[in-house]
């Protein structure tokens, strides 16, 4: 089985049929808490006591461990804006990485920009 294939001319991963699929934290987390068979793929500060994150190769999922890179499954969080938005939209992405704002983004259990 090719671990990509081609559908309306996007390439996307081949995913097993029989594989229950959801989009976003919330869905992965319900399916994931009620099926412990079920292994999903959700934010760190997403995860809570319905749930628990797996070690990969004896490194724990910890918000050190991702930011050194040492936990190796991991993905960025892309802030995205569109090209015509109002001049203020920039506003919002200063404020973000702002020294308040990572305090926010760490209370919540994300990680914070390096």
């Amino acid at each position: 089985m090719k671990l990509q294939r081609t559908i309306n001319g996007h390439k996307v991963t081949a995913i097993s049929p029989t594989a229950q699929v959801g989009n976003g934290n919330g869905m992965i987390k319900t399916i994931v808490a009620n099926n412990p068979y079920a292994i999903g793929y959700i934010s760190l500060g997403s995860v809570d006591s319905s749930l628990r994150a797996i070690d990969v190769n004896g490194v724990a999922a910890t918000d050190d461990n991702i930011a050194t890179g040492d936990y190796q499954i991991a993905r960025p969080f892309i802030v995205l804006i569109d090209k015509n938005a109002p001049d203020n939209a920039n506003n919002f992405i200063e404020y973000i990485l702002s020294e308040d704002g990572q305090k926010i983004v760490a209370e919540e259990g994300y990680i914070r920009v390096q």
